[in-house]
């Protein structure tokens, strides 16, 4: 399936199982565009992180990414993003 713009760049750019069926998850009303957004974000951490040599425990792309996004907690925001950088990630 095609999807244009950045959601396409990104599924073909980390070579992303699972999300052929964004546009359907989407319309049916199983998730919402947030949702969708967050997993394929996380995804796209996970993968990045693979790349660069690492192999992340369940859960640590999401906690990552919610670290990345989040400014409640900028020292562990920045340790996040030093971790990420150290292993060959840029976030």
């Amino acid at each position: 399936m095609t999807y244009g713009g950045s959601v396409e760049l990104r599924i073909d750019q980390y070579d992303l199982d699972g999300f052929d069926d964004i546009k359907d998850q989407y319309q049916s009303g199983d998730k919402t565009i947030k949702e969708i957004k967050n997993e394929l974000n996380i995804a796209i951490v996970e993968s990045a992180m693979r790349e660069a040599g690492d192999d992340p425990n369940p859960g640590e792309a999401k906690y990552n990414y919610q670290y990345i996004r989040d400014d409640q907690y900028p020292e562990d925001r920045q340790l996040t993003f030093q971790r990420l950088r150290d292993i060959g990630v840029d976030p």
